[in-house]
């Protein structure tokens, strides 16, 4: 059953943090910013839109290499830490609450990114699709957007109902999934067990679309899909693919 997740703190709180942010190495954070840079192909000075920046590592990066940023999420956590790092870095970069429904701009970003699979979170496409206008209309024009999301083909063709993990510390995790057909969603629960026995429940769904219809979804915006990767190494994509990395360009569309 779906349930508005994204704004449950258990989810996208501390152990969100403690889970993910080990994944998200230096190495892998410089790999995917190196994408980003290479496929923009901006000027220094260029104003880039990170939705669903998270804790801002791309944010960071991106200033860092002159470029200026604003980042938008809805959890406030994430934009504290986001802050507390780029203070620490000595960069400067604009963070935003916000839902990524609702983006407070206009004609005002030469590029917009939306990484590490962060779309499909809503109970309706329509409200997907309000996403993607929204981002349209944020982007000047000729303003390109990067979509990065899970292959959705490869995901059902190795459909995994139940894993689980054991961390350094001691902490376990358990999840299990299952797909709703009628949305094409997929809904998660991951159960974290603490060494010192606390349990938490970590509930999320997202909806998977295929290329297909992502290209119907940004046309129908404005935005017409130039490229499409199935890695940050800037494979083909294919079937197999592990990533499906969308470049798209603001000034078509079918409205």
């Amino acid at each position: 059953m779906y349930i508005d997740w994204y704004k449950d703190d258990r989810f996208f709180g501390e152990d969100y943090l403690e889970l993910y942010i080990p994944l998200l190495t230096e190495e892998r954070t410089l790999r995917e910013t190196d994408f980003i840079d290479e496929v923009l192909a901006l000027p220094s000075g260029a104003r880039i839109l990170d939705l669903c920046c998270g804790h801002g590592r791309h944010s960071l990066k991106l200033a860092q290499r002159g470029y200026k940023v604003t980042g938008v999420d809805i959890t406030s956590l994430f934009l504290k830490v986001a802050r507390e790092e780029a203070a620490k870095a000595g960069v400067e970069v604009e963070f935003i609450e916000g839902d990524m429904r609702e983006i407070p701009f206009e004609d005002e970003f030469d590029a917009a990114i939306n990484i590490f699979t962060s779309f499909g979170f809503f109970k309706d496409e329509e409200e997907d699709f309000k996403v993607i206008k929204q981002v349209d209309k944020a982007l000047k024009a000729k303003g390109k957007f990067i979509l990065d999301t899970i292959n959705r083909e490869r995901i059902l063709a190795d459909f995994m109902p139940r894993d689980w993990e054991k961390f350094e510390d001691g902490t376990l995790t358990i999840t299990e999934r299952t797909f709703d057909h009628k949305r094409s969603m997929i809904h998660c629960c991951i159960t974290v067990l603490k060494p010192d026995g606390t349990e938490n429940k970590m509930v999320h769904s997202f909806r998977m679309y295929t290329l297909r219809e992502f290209v119907l979804m940004f046309k129908r915006a404005g935005l017409d899909i130039s490229d499409v990767y199935g890695d940050f190494d800037k494979s083909e994509y294919n079937l197999k693919s592990r990533r499906m990395i969308m470049l798209a360009e603001k000034g078509y569309g079918l409205e």
